[in-house]
C-alpha cells in the first residue's frame, strides 16, 4: 500500500509540474461529465427510455462527427500551433477557423442527408424528423469544441473552462425549463435543440478572446501537408473507434429498438462517471510522456506509464465499488424496468472503460516514440472483435452481447499491448543504436 501511495504522490507532483493549470483541466472535465450525466437523468426521467433512445442515436452520430473533428482539426492544431511564431499565428488562426467552419458545415449537412437512409436501415421512421435539430446541434457543438481546445493549446485554461461552463450552463438551464414546463413541448426533438443552443453559447463565450485572425495562402500551403500527415494516420483510427464503440450501439437500435439503446446509453453514462479523474490525467499525460522520452529514453517512459496505471487502477476500483454499492438507488432514480440487466450492463461497461483506460495510458507510449502504426494494429484487433460479437448478437438475438462487444473489443486490444510495447521498445533501441 505504501508503494502505491508513494507512486501516486510522485505522479501527482510530476503532473503538477508537467501542466501549468491542471486544476482547470479537471474542472472542465467535471463540468462536461456532470452536464452529460444531468442531461441523461433529465431526459430519461421525464421522457422515458424510448425517447431517450431516439435522443441517444442522434447524440452518437454527433459523437462520430466529433471524433473526425479531432483527427482533422484539433489534433493537428495541438501539435502545430505551439511551434509557430507570433507573426504566423494570425494566419494560422484563419486557416483553423476556415477548416473548422467547412468541417462543421459539411458534417452537419451529411448527418442531415443520412437521416433518411439510416432511418430506413434501422427501422427508425422517427429519425428524419430529428435531422434538422441534430444537424444544428452538431454544427454548434463542433464550434464550441474547437474554441475550447484552441484556448487550451494557447495555455489559456481558464478561458477554455469558461467555454464549457457557459455552454453547459445554458444547455442545462434550457433543458430544465422545458422539463419543468411539461406538456408536449419537451421531446427528443426539443432536447436536441438545447444542445444546439448550449453549443452556440459556448461559441459566443470562446470567440471574443480567439485572437487576431487573418488569412495567408502561403501559410495555408505550408501547414496543410503537416495537417495531412495527422489526417492520414488518424482517420483509420477514428473509423476503428466508430466500429468498436458506436457501431454496437447503433446496431442495438436497429435490432432491439430505441428503448434498448436508451437503456444502454443511460447505463453507459453512469459508467462513464468513473472516468472523470482519469480523463483529466489523459489530457496532461501525453505531454509528460513526450518530455520523459526525449530526456531519459524508453525505460523511463515505461516507468511513467506503469506509475500512471497504478494510480489510475486504484482510483478506478474505488469509484467502481462505490457505484456498485449505490446501484439500487441509481436504478430507481433512472426508473429502469430491467434492473438485473442494467446491473450486468453496468459491470460490462465498467470493465470496458477500464480496458480503455489501459489502452489510453499505453497509447502515449506509441505516440511519444512516434510509432502510430502500432496504435493502428491495436485498434484493428478491437475493431475485428467488436464486429464479430455484434454479428453474434444479431444472429442469436442476444441483447446483452451488445455491451459485451464493446467490452471484449477493448479487452482484446488491451491484451495486445505487452507484445506491441515490447516491439516498440526494440525498435526504439534499434533506432538509438543505428
Amino acid at each position: 500500500m505504501s508503494t502505491w501511495l508513494e507512486t501516486g504522490s510522485a505522479l501527482a507532483a510530476r503532473l503538477y509540474r508537467g501542466s501549468r493549470q491542471p486544476r482547470w483541466v479537471m474542472a472542465s472535465q467535471m463540468v462536461t461529465s456532470g452536464a452529460n450525466f444531468a442531461t441523461t437523468l433529465i431526459v430519461v426521467t421525464c421522457l422515458g427510455l424510448e425517447a431517450f433512445g431516439q435522443f441517444s442515436l442522434c447524440f452518437i452520430l454527433m459523437m462520430i462527427a466529433r471524433n473526425f473533428l479531432v483527427g482533422l482539426v484539433l489534433a493537428p492544431m495541438s501539435a502545430i500551433a505551439p511551434r509557430l511564431g507570433r507573426r504566423a499565428l494570425a494566419g494560422y488562426r484563419g486557416f483553423l477557423a476556415a477548416n473548422t467552419l467547412v468541417f462543421s458545415l459539411g458534417s452537419s449537412l451529411l448527418l442531415y442527408a443520412l437521416a433518411t437512409p439510416l432511418g430506413v436501415m434501422l427501422d427508425a421512421s422517427w429519425l428524419p424528423q430529428l435531422a434538422l435539430a441534430m444537424a444544428l446541434a452538431n454544427f454548434t457543438a463542433n464550434g464550441a469544441d474547437f474554441f475550447h481546445r484552441h484556448h487550451l493549446v494557447q495555455d489559456a485554461s481558464v478561458r477554455a473552462f469558461m467555454v464549457d461552463a457557459v455552454r453547459f450552463a445554458v444547455q442545462l438551464g434550457v433543458l430544465l425549463a422545458l422539463a419543468l414546463s411539461g406538456g408536449e413541448g419537451f421531446s427528443a426533438y426539443s432536447a436536441l435543440y438545447t444542445l444546439a443552443v448550449g453549443g452556440l453559447a459556448g461559441c459566443l463565450a470562446g470567440l471574443p478572446r480567439y485572437g487576431a485572425t487573418g488569412w495567408s495562402s502561403r501559410l495555408a500551403r505550408t501547414v496543410w501537408p503537416r495537417h495531412w500527415n495527422f489526417i492520414k494516420w488518424m482517420t483509420p483510427g477514428v473509423l476503428a473507434e466508430t466500429a468498436q464503440s458506436h457501431l454496437p450501439m447503433i446496431a442495438a437500435t436497429g435490432f432491439f429498438g430505441e428503448s434498448a439503446l436508451g437503456l444502454l446509453r443511460a447505463v453507459q453514462s453512469l459508467a462513464n462517471v468513473l472516468n472523470l479523474p482519469l480523463n483529466a490525467l489523459n489530457q496532461v499525460l501525453p505531454v509528460m510522456a513526450s518530455a520523459t522520452y526525449a530526456r531519459n529514453g524508453v525505460r523511463e517512459l515505461r516507468k511513467l506509464v506503469t506509475s500512471s496505471m497504478r494510480v489510475s487502477t486504484a482510483l478506478y476500483l474505488l469509484i467502481t465499488c462505490l457505484c456498485i454499492a449505490a446501484f439500487p438507488y441509481l436504478t430507481s432514480m433512472f426508473r429502469f424496468d430491467r434492473g438485473p440487466d442494467a446491473l450486468i450492463v453496468f459491470v460490462m461497461f465498467s470493465l470496458a472503460n477500464y480496458a480503455r483506460l489501459v489502452r489510453v495510458n499505453h497509447s502515449v507510449f506509441f505516440l511519444a516514440t512516434e510509432r502510430p502504426g502500432l496504435a493502428f494494429l491495436e485498434n484493428l484487433v478491437g475493431t475485428i472483435t467488436s464486429m464479430a460479437i455484434v454479428a453474434l448478437a444479431i444472429a442469436f438475438d442476444q441483447f446483452l452481447l451488445i455491451p459485451a462487444a464493446i467490452l471484449l473489443a477493448n479487452a482484446f486490444a488491451a491484451a495486445c499491448l505487452p507484445a506491441l510495447m515490447g516491439r516498440g521498445t526494440v525498435e526504439c533501441h534499434n533506432r538509438a543504436s543505428a
